[in-house]
């Protein structure tokens, strides 16, 4: 009899040490499947508002679409029934599912402001750690954007292919299923519910700013504007060919739904428009009307570059609120419609005079 017993405990040992286990990993999935707020990076309350606004279907007749610059440049009080919906770190590959996601409303928007900063042209570095971390593209999504990665044979997604490319499919299912192993960073640096009070923050003002937010409000004074940006040591410049892939798909289906789109340029601070080197702008400016040839429906407001005083901007990339407001009404100003008016208005006076 107390033979079975001893024997029997390294088998209960074994069976609660597996419970625990158990227990741990799905306690840890729920946090990290239900608790994000409370521990993400500031800028996910912006991605969560954003993405909620676009499942609805709730955006004005005009959104603005690109990364953090567009984010926090484009102001829509300044615009009229306008929707900013660009993400920081936003690729065209992030960009075309939300674009897709919009042209299939039973209202899509008459019309597209659009922008990508070269940096978000040339690799997207910020696919795990913002679209997949936060949620924002479901498995489908990013099992499409593997697919499509392979078929350019790019690996800066995802490391090269193993057997049936298993290992990138499993990775793509546990990121969009919250997986908690690769929240533990972030739950280490947040705190567990730390950001909470940013998260409900920042939420709350990109909601009734219809999605404009300032970068010196999601993440406090993160650098000086005084200094250049990326942007400023590069002497090239190279498109990915799997984010023009996207960008020209993005156009094509604009096209296809006869929405008119609005290349847009918000400016870049004066620290780093003084080392650009001229190859890099050249070959920025090339690409850009190389779109433009091949989308005759494009309207192109502004330079490939624009430059403002440092003193407009939070840090090296974005506007504060005086650059934004500024940007934004000279944008309006630019608008077809508004310059027509304009145009309009002008000879009316002309012929009284």
């Amino acid at each position: 009899m107390a033979g079975r017993t001893a024997a029997g405990r390294p088998g209960r040992f074994l069976l609660v040490m597996l419970l625990v286990a158990g227990g741990t990993i799905v306690l840890a999935w729920c946090v990290s499947a239900f608790g994000a707020a409370g521990f993400l990076d500031p800028e996910y309350g912006l991605w969560v508002v954003k993405r909620q606004m676009v499942a609805a279907c709730n955006v004005g007749s005009t959104v603005a679409l690109g990364d953090s610059r567009v984010v926090a440049a484009v102001v829509p009080a300044e615009l009229g029934d306008t929707t900013n919906l660009a993400l920081g770190t936003a690729t065209p590959l992030e960009m075309y599912f939300v674009a897709r996601r919009l042209t299939a409303c039973r209202k899509p928007p008459r019309r597209v402001l659009l922008n990508f900063s070269p940096q978000d042209l040339r690799r997207d570095d910020y696919y795990w750690a913002r679209p997949a971390l936060f949620g924002f593209l479901s498995f489908a999504e990013l099992e499409e954007a593997r697919a499509t990665a392979r078929a350019f044979h790019d690996t800066t997604l995802y490391r090269p292919p193993t057997v049936w490319d298993l290992d990138a499919k499993v990775r793509d299912w546990l990121y969009a299923h919250a997986f908690p192993s690769f929240y533990l960073d972030s739950m280490w640096k947040g705190g567990l519910v730390m950001r909470l009070a940013t998260y409900r923050r920042v939420y709350t003002e990109t909601r009734l700013a219809d999605g404009h937010v300032l970068y010196l409000d999601v993440y406090g004074d993160n650098g000086s504007a005084d200094q250049p940006a990326d942007e400023a040591v590069a002497k090239t410049f190279r498109v990915s060919p799997l984010l023009d892939y996207y960008l020209t798909r993005m156009l094509l289906l604009f096209e296809q739904t006869g929405t008119q789109v609005v290349l847009i340029a918000p400016p870049w601070n004066q620290a780093t428009c003084e080392k650009l080197h001229p190859a890099f702008v050249a070959g920025y400016d090339a690409y850009l009307h190389t779109l433009e040839r091949e989308f005759p429906g494009i309207i192109s407001i502004g330079p490939a570059v624009e430059c403002y005083p440092n003193r407009l901007f939070s840090d090296a990339y974005h506007l504060n609120a005086a650059g934004a407001s500024l940007f934004s009404r000279r944008l309006s100003e630019l608008l077809p419609e508004n310059r027509a008016a304009m145009a309009e208005s002008g000879e009316n006076d002309a012929r009284k005079e």
